[in-house]
């Protein structure tokens, strides 16, 4: 899964200074939506509007993690290979 390696390269070149970045949980990506549409998302405005869905770090069942869709505001567990493991990557890290 390339968002794995993504939060591992953000973690090997010490990205902002931290080495403890990794995927959101389902709950913690799920808080991100909101209750009105804003922009063609249900995301505050402050994100990028162009990366949705994005992948969790929980897995539904094998070769699939759940994802937040915010243009449709839903989730779901999708493949992690192929046409549907297009999706971006919103890193979080422990305060």
């Amino acid at each position: 899964m390339k968002a794995i390696v993504y939060i591992d390269d953000l973690n090997a070149t010490n990205y902002l200074g931290y080495n403890d970045w990794r995927l959101p949980t389902l709950e913690e990506a799920l808080s991100l939506l909101t209750p009105a549409r804003t922009n063609k998302r249900y995301m505050h405005p402050i994100f990028n509007k162009k990366v949705t869905p994005i992948w969790t770090g929980d897995f539904g069942e094998p070769e699939k993690a759940w994802q937040i869709d915010f243009v449709n505001a839903f989730c779901a567990p999708n493949k992690i290979k192929g046409f549907w493991s297009v999706s971006y990557v919103k890193a979080v890290r422990e305060d």
